[in-house]
């Protein structure tokens, strides 16, 4: 029987993104090696969203209006108290909602470049280290982690970056895979900021999303640790392997992962 995840994002790439580094994920673990890609994946893990049909939730889709009624119906599933602004409160909301129904929970959001957004996000992400719920935190946007893993293919990709890595337009004067954490998420993709996340991302990949997700391989996640240590993507991807992976999968050493052959069991 499958083990349902219930991811919630603002749009389809939050989820898109979100189900990769989770497959990948468990696709690295080494007592899970019987696992094969694309075939055996859905007998592990499936994505639901409020219905059968829905892959995921919209994080506009959880109603806080009627926060009073399920407060109080879920008087001591928290052990904590909750500050009562809106990021907190859609995912109590998820929690309420989900937590007997499906095995895990996964929030992916992006802060906007809005510190307050940010601070509140990883209060909560500090609230549920003990609930089966992990909390991404995509600074300053979900494309910041796929500018983070992004490694040139072929000489036109090469050439992109090296382009952006200049200090006129359409460069950004510095080479954002290393600091995708210092672009904005202020202003449509095309004008503006030459720092727009989007259209620094954009601009690598030709618009083509398929070279967009292909960074989120598990022989990049490495990488994408390292990059991401100030983007939120690290701390993602640790909560996936050493909570998720571990608590759904009943993995005994999350950190165990194979990285090629021989094993690394270390």
């Amino acid at each position: 029987m499958s083990n349902r995840i219930v991811v919630i994002g603002e749009a389809q790439g939050d989820f898109e993104v979100a189900r990769e580094l989770i497959d990948q994920s468990l696709l690295r673990c080494v007592e899970l090696t019987w696992i094969k890609e694309d075939v055996d994946l859905e007998h592990h893990r499936i994505y639901r969203g409020f219905e059968q049909s829905q892959e995921f939730v919209v994080w506009g889709w959880l109603d806080t209006t009627n926060t009073k009624d399920y407060r109080i119906r879920s008087r001591g599933m928290f052990e904590n108290e909750w500050p009562n602004h809106d990021v907190a409160l859609r995912i109590q909301r998820a929690i309420f909602h989900f937590v007997n129904d499906a095995e895990f929970i996964v929030v992916v959001k992006d802060t906007d470049g809005n510190e307050l957004h940010e601070t509140q996000l990883r209060s909560v992400r500090e609230l549920v280290e003990k609930m089966p719920v992990v909390v991404g935190i995509e600074h300053t946007k979900l494309e910041c982690w796929l500018v983070a893993g992004f490694n040139p293919q072929n000489p036109t990709e090469e050439e992109r970056l090296q382009t952006l890595c200049l200090g006129e337009k359409p460069g950004i004067g510095f080479n954002p895979c290393l600091r995708s954490h210092e672009l904005t998420a202020t202003g449509p993709a095309s004008k503006g900021d030459p720092r727009n996340a989007k259209r620094v991302l954009e601009f690598l990949v030709g618009d083509d999303w398929r070279v967009a997700l292909r960074s989120l391989h598990r022989d990049n996640h490495p990488i994408l640790s390292a990059r991401g240590e100030h983007n939120g993507l690290a701390d993602f991807l640790s909560d996936i392997r050493e909570r998720l992976i571990r608590v759904v999968f009943n993995v005994p050493h999350p950190n165990s992962f194979r990285t090629g052959s021989p094993v690394d069991r270390r």
